[in-house]
C-alpha cells in the first residue's frame, strides 16, 4: 500500500488541490482490493468518520472521479456492465482483472499477455499508448 503523502503528492503533481475530500477519496482506493463502482465508493465515503462533518453529494463524488481520471490518477473500466469501476492508476504495477458477471466479484490478474499484440500493432505502424484487457465470467461461487 502507498502512504497518504505519496497519494497526495500525486494530486500536487497533477496541479490539483489537496482537499480533505480528495485525500479521503484516494485513501479509499489505496485500501481497495479491487476496482470500485461509484455506488461502492459513495457508501465507503459516507461511512468515513473523517468526512462525517463534511457535506458532499454524489455530484461532488462524480466530479472528483472525472477529474482524477482526466489527470491519469485513476483508471476506469466497465466490465461490460454499463457502470464504471475505478481503481488507482499504477505506473509500477500493471495488471488486468477477471470479473464475475453475476456477483460482480473482481480479482486482479498479474500476468499481462498482450505483448505480441502490441508488437503486431507496432509493425502495422501504430504507436500503442495504452491497452485494456478484461476477462468476464463466473466466479467459483456463481458457477
Amino acid at each position: 500500500m502507498k502512504n497518504s503523502s505519496s497519494l497526495t503528492s500525486r494530486l500536487c503533481a497533477s496541479a490539483l488541490k489537496r482537499t480533505p475530500f480528495r485525500r479521503e477519496l484516494l485513501q479509499v482506493f489505496d485500501n481497495a482490493k479491487a476496482p470500485l463502482s461509484a455506488a461502492q465508493i459513495y457508501q465507503l465515503l459516507r461511512g468515513n468518520k473523517k468526512l462525517k462533518a463534511m457535506r458532499f453529494d454524489r455530484a461532488t463524488l462524480f466530479r472528483n472521479l472525472k477529474t482524477l481520471v482526466s489527470k491519469n490518477i485513476l483508471n476506469t473500466t466497465e466490465f461490460g456492465t454499463g457502470a464504471a469501476f475505478y481503481c488507482l492508476n499504477s505506473d509500477h504495477h500493471h495488471h488486468h482483472h477477471v470479473f464475475c458477471i453475476r456477483c460482480e466479484t473482481t480479482k486482479p490478474l498479474d500476468l499481462c499477455a498482450v505483448g505480441p499484440m502490441i508488437s503486431q500493432a507496432n509493425q502495422l505502424g501504430f504507436k500503442v499508448l495504452k491497452h485494456r484487457l478484461e476477462l468476464l465470467g463466473l466466479c467459483p461461487t456463481c458457477q
